[in-house]
């Protein structure tokens, strides 16, 4: 909660600024969710068959490219795109 504070006013946002985060399901469970929004940190659970990959085309899989993957996600989920996720 300390570190979230110092991002936003390292990022010059107000207080109230809503916190959101995405990841996507894994292994890990869902005890990490709980924990965000134990926080009062608004997050979400994104299936990996949701993320959009150009089948054809080789890619590296690097976690650079999965965080720009889930990024262009949850904004079109938050800009009302709710088929971003079925």
């Amino acid at each position: 909660s300390r570190q979230i504070g110092f991002a936003k006013e390292k990022l010059h946002l107000p207080e109230d600024c809503p916190v959101i985060s995405c990841f996507e399901a894994g292994r890990d469970g869902f005890w990490i969710h709980r924990m965000l929004e134990i926080c009062g940190i608004r997050n979400l659970v994104f299936d990996s068959s949701s993320i959009e990959v150009n089948r054809r085309k080789r890619r590296a899989k690097t976690d650079k490219v999965d965080v720009k993957a889930l990024l262009r996600l949850l904004q079109r989920y938050l800009d009302g795109e709710r088929k971003a996720v079925s």
